[in-house]
């Protein structure tokens, strides 16, 4: 039989995992679209054809936009895992080799002047929570 146990400590500096950091723009067509009268090819209110989203990116007319990011934060956390294995001779032409491993880890957390920066909403509560405070 053979044991084994690593444990580590990690520190690390984890870049925000938002997909939206480098901004989202939206173009709908809303500005290419044209108003017709049914008909006679003069604008009113009435019917408006559909406009083109690719033409109004071209023109830079954008529907909407937003840009959100946090900033590399600073995290540290333990990994610990023991194993157990062992190798059988089942016959002199087969043998096997059995283990038996875990894995655990705690939850990463902010260290240093990230524990301030804000974790999540609590829609029960209506109150922010901070990442340090579990």
């Amino acid at each position: 039989m053979k044991f084994g146990f690593q444990i580590v400590y990690i520190r690390s500096i984890q870049a925000s995992a938002n997909a939206n950091a480098r901004g989202v723009f939206n173009f709908n067509g809303m500005f290419t679209a044209q108003t017709k009268l049914q008909g006679t090819g003069y604008a009113t209110d009435s019917s408006v054809a559909a406009g083109y989203s690719f033409a109004d990116f071209l023109l830079g007319d954008l529907t909407s936009a937003q840009s959100i990011a946090m900033p590399p934060t600073h995290f540290r956390w333990t990994a610990a895992e023991p194993y157990a294995q062992d190798t059988w001779k089942m016959t002199p032409r087969l043998t096997a080799n059995l283990a038996l491993a875990w894995y655990g880890a705690t939850p990463p957390n902010p260290s240093g002047s990230n524990k301030n920066l804000i974790h999540a909403f609590d829609f029960n509560t209506g109150l922010i929570t901070f990442a340090a405070l579990g």
